[in-house]
């Protein structure tokens, strides 16, 4: 009786040494584990930081060997043509010299000397891409500095947002922003739906087998310009105007109704005062599909571009 009530205390203690043991080896384990965090967030940090610094040493190289204090090239779109208003304060200036700005849109150059304020304004024939550059003349020596590129989807870029309003109305929300961006304000809309294929329910369960994901990514750079609307199905896209909010009301009532499980992309068109007419681009706003038992819709932020009449560059 004796022995087995010591050899039960005995595997106890074992057992609570074990415990103990483990526990220990957790905690260490976590403590190491926090350690390498630690270093990790201070290695990121360090090299986020040399970035920043090889960042501004470029920047300031760049500055000290440019021919000017200051330089600047600003895009607006009127009638059918972009207008870049280019301006330039030489570092060093002498008697009888000129500057010229200059753009260059594909195989074509426009040019033009700055007026006593260092302006110019340069009518420019639509391109996908925009190369600024500015000439100092002195006598019979030229000299020629390049500035960044303007990409004219990235500088005309407006951002919007789609919700459904209840099952079967679609509303796009244009801020304050959008018109500013596009440089006039928005009037008709449009939505375009085109068939991208069928869901089937899976058996018993009323479920779509499909999700959308429609959403364009609001980072990075801005993609190629958009050449023409999409072909697809016109639904005429109703303007609400609130406060410094432009909506536009889509009725998809039909379609909720078939439920024929056709899955479809939403693109929104508008057409803007100016003569532009704008594209969610290259993702649609919306995808949906109605089917029995059951729907798939996307809400998402998106883009939209200007679809210009491009020249071959």
């Amino acid at each position: 009786m004796i022995f087995c009530f010591l050899t039960l205390a005995a595997n106890a203690y074992l057992l609570y040494s074990l415990h103990a043991k483990a526990d220990r080896i957790l905690w260490e384990a976590h403590q190491i584990q926090n350690d390498v965090n630690n270093q990790l967030n201070s290695m990121y940090t360090q090299i986020s930081r040399q970035k920043e610094q090889i960042t501004e040493l470029k920047e300031y190289v760049e500055k000290s060997q440019s021919l000017f204090h200051e330089t600047r090239a600003d895009m607006k779109f009127r009638d059918g043509k972009l207008y870049v208003t280019a301006e330039a304060i030489p570092k060093s200036q002498s008697e009888g010299q000129k500057v010229i700005a200059g753009i260059q849109a594909g195989d074509r150059v426009y040019e033009s000397f700055l007026d006593d304020d260092g302006r110019a304004v340069l009518e420019v024939d639509v391109s996908s891409s925009l190369q600024p550059y500015f000439k100092i003349i002195n006598g019979d020596e030229t000299v020629t500095e390049y500035t960044d590129k303007i990409p004219p989807a990235a500088q005309m870029e407006v951002s919007i947002s789609s919700e459904w309003d209840g099952t079967d109305q679609l509303q796009i929300i244009l801020d304050s922003q959008a018109e500013e961006a596009a440089g006039s304000s928005f009037g008709e809309g449009t939505f375009i739906l085109v068939k991208t294929g069928e869901i089937h329910p899976k058996p018993g369960t009323g479920y779509g087998g499909g999700s959308f994901s429609a959403s364009a990514s609001l980072e990075g750079e801005a993609p190629d310009l958009p050449e023409e609307v999409p072909e697809g199905i016109r639904i005429p896209a109703n303007r609400v105007s609130q406060g410094d909010f432009a909506i536009y009301q889509g009725d998809f009532s039909e379609y909720a109704q078939k439920k024929d499980g056709s899955q479809y992309q939403v693109y929104f068109t508008a057409e803007t005062d100016g003569g532009l007419t704008y594209l969610t681009y290259p993702n649609p706003a919306v995808e949906f599909s109605f089917y029995e038992g059951g729907t798939s819709r996307s809400t998402s932020g998106s883009r939209m571009y200007p679809v210009f009449d491009l020249q071959k560059d």
